[in-house]
């Protein structure tokens, strides 16, 4: 219970950071400024959904069914091919935005742009990796030290950027990084572990990750689209309806960080339970977490609603007005999303990377085309109802995939125990 209070605590903290730096934006920036600093963040979470689909989602679902002899190793291992990754991914979007400046519907797109983006990436992904590896060894107090360093060095930085400068999106995503890299080097001398390229320690680790990470990495790439919304909507409905897009989100951030707890929390527990054939408790503790996740929503909206013109005059300022509608459809869409992680936290628990990834094609494959349809024809609304529509399918074939999955490993659980059984009954 501790461990899962220390995980909510620690969503809870990284949730109002982000939140702050929404309203800071929001209040003090321009439209514009807004947009450029959604799609740089866009960017930096897609390079890390990507390095984290390849590595970390194998790592927490793998790590703890390894001896603890073996955990160590497979750990540097792992964190030798994030380093990998993570300069395949820098180099390439500098080849990108070299190339196309245009693919980013920003203000500017220069050389220092480029450099910030990248180092953005850089300290944001290892961030992530190291979080990760902390949840999977179940050091969940080691991971809210972490984020209260990154947190409190960011709004240092940040304070200091504001009393000198009107905020930027590219100053703000600089500081952010900064935040995160002093975060990061004290937990990097103290844990004394180094990337290693061995060829063939690294060749032995990615015979056990790639199985799964060729799965997990296209469904996030995917999937991806969700937050990645700003770099589609900006070419779409312009700036203006993007800053909009993203003031309405501030009023449903909160809801993020409890799903995010969740998976932190449940995803390797589930990953022990099925190693161990505790399929009923997983089935059960899965309908729960459903439940409860659709009370806590629904108590949340009828709070937001009930104090909406007050939080909108005090957070967003004179810029932004009657934005309850697209508040509406953040809380649907985090609905389905909320429902659908639950399917597929069980499905990556159980090794289901390939369901995943069909899972989040069939979305996206209706998402994307209705998001640009919709968001021609009817704006921001039509955006977000392009998301909410594919959010369905997906939620829907992940939890089919999910549920028939788990029947199966519980049958095959359960055969064993049946055969051992009626031997017994032989027995004189």
């Amino acid at each position: 219970m501790f461990k899962a209070g220390t995980a909510v605590a620690d969503q809870a903290l990284l949730s109002i950071f982000n939140f702050a730096i929404g309203v800071i934006l929001v209040r003090l920036a321009s439209k514009q400024q807004v947009s450029d600093y959604a799609q740089l963040s866009s960017l930096v979470l897609l390079s890390c959904a990507i390095l984290g689909a390849t590595i970390n989602s194998p790592l927490t679902t793998l790590l703890p069914k390894l001896s603890i002899s073996r955990q160590d190793g497979f750990a540097r291992d792992a964190l030798s091919l994030h380093f990998i990754g993570m300069m395949i991914v820098a180099v390439a979007l500098v080849c990108v935005f070299t190339a196309f400046p245009e693919a980013l519907a920003i203000s500017t797109v220069g050389l220092m742009v480029v450099c910030v983006l990248v180092f953005a990436i850089a300290v944001a992904a290892t961030r992530e990796f190291i979080r990760n590896l902390l949840f999977a060894q179940l050091q969940s107090l080691a991971v809210f030290r972490l984020d209260v360093v990154y947190c409190l060095s960011s709004s240092v930085l940040l304070a200091t950027l504001l009393l000198a400068r009107t905020p930027t999106a590219v100053s703000v995503c600089f500081m952010t990084a900064i935040g995160g890299a002093i975060a990061v080097v004290p937990w990097w001398s103290k844990a004394r572990m180094r990337p290693q390229f061995g060829r063939n320690a690294l060749l032995a680790s990615s015979t056990e990750i790639w199985p799964l990470a060729k799965w997990s990495l296209p469904a996030t790439a995917l999937s991806w689209v969700n937050v990645g919304f700003p770099l589609l909507s900006s070419h779409v409905i312009g700036a203006e309806g993007t800053a909009e897009l993203v003031a309405a989100r501030l009023f449903v951030a909160p809801i993020g960080p409890l799903y995010v707890a969740w998976n932190n929390i449940f995803r390797p527990r589930f990953a022990a339970m099925i190693g161990a054939n505790r399929t009923r408790e997983v089935r059960l503790q899965s309908i729960v977490s459903m439940a409860s996740i659709s009370c806590i929503l629904a108590v949340y909206l009828i709070v937001v609603m009930a104090f909406y013109d007050w939080a909108e005059h005090g957070l967003l300022g004179r810029g932004y007005h009657n934005l309850q509608p697209l508040v509406m459809w953040w809380w649907f869409l985090a609905l389905a999303g909320g429902i659908g992680g639950v399917g597929t936290g069980l499905l990556y628990a159980m090794g289901g990377f390939k369901a995943a990834f069909w899972s989040s094609c069939t979305g996206n494959l209706f998402s994307v085309p209705l998001m640009i349809w919709l968001g021609a024809g009817f704006g921001a609304s039509g955006i977000l109802g392009g998301l909410i529509l594919g959010a369905l399918i997906s939620t829907t074939w992940t939890l089919v995939a999910a549920w028939t999955q788990l029947q199966q490993a519980r049958a095959i659980s359960a055969a064993p125990g049946v055969a051992l059984q009626q031997a017994n009954e032989l027995l004189p």
